[in-house]
């Protein structure tokens, strides 16, 4: 208690509560999605690396909260300080075992844009095909679709910011429809710009 009143009726403290809440949620919700995909055979470097950099980067923020909402408590070491320790181990968590900067540079946006495009690997495949001409004829094919794609992904990222996500696609009768709409149009932004980041920097992308 604080004056006279439980800290869980302070406004200030139940935001940090709803954050804390809310991160739980998606730590476990992504857990979730992890685990399945490992229950199915499924070899995932690449989401486990999301997971490894976005789990950690959320341990910090809900720690801090905690704490925050725990006060003198959770700063003076002792037998009852449960949080202490765990405030310690925070930067472990993302500078050990594959520091999160290298691990979002190289493994989440460098494999992640080759092996989630929907033309690279092909193009890829093409150059290394160990018969010439059959791999350039094959590389000519897959590299047009590309340049299509590119166009497209330009022209739908124009008119979805220009229309403010108006014109984004949207599942019906959803009430977090607007969210829906938003995510569809900065989905386009992205992929437009790593398209250009894979056009300009090419070998050098990681």
């Amino acid at each position: 208690e604080q004056f006279g009143i439980p800290i869980g009726q302070f406004e200030g403290v139940q935001a940090r509560l709803a954050r804390l809440a809310g991160v739980a949620y998606q730590l476990d919700a992504a857990r979730t999605f992890t685990c399945c995909g490992l229950d199915q055979g499924l070899k995932l470097s690449v989401i486990s690396a999301i997971m490894k950099a976005h789990a950690t980067y959320r341990m910090r923020v809900a720690v801090d909260d905690a704490m925050d909402v725990h006060a003198g408590k959770a700063v003076i070491d002792g037998p009852r300080n449960y949080l202490g320790a765990l405030y310690r181990a925070v930067p472990v968590g993302i500078t050990v075992e594959g520091a999160n900067i290298l691990t979002r540079n190289l493994i989440v946006f460098g494999q992640g844009a080759i092996r989630c495009h929907p033309y690279l690997r092909d193009e890829l495949h093409a150059l290394q095909s160990a018969d010439t001409a059959d791999g350039l004829r094959h590389f000519d094919r897959v590299v047009w679709r590309h340049v299509g794609h590119v166009i497209a992904t330009a022209a739908r990222t124009c008119l979805r910011n220009w229309s403010g996500t108006r014109l984004a696609p949207t599942p019906t009768g959803t009430p977090v429809a607007g969210h829906f709409r938003m995510l569809s149009s900065m989905s386009s932004t992205f992929a437009l710009l790593a398209d250009a980041a894979l056009l300009s920097l090419g070998g050098e992308l990681k």
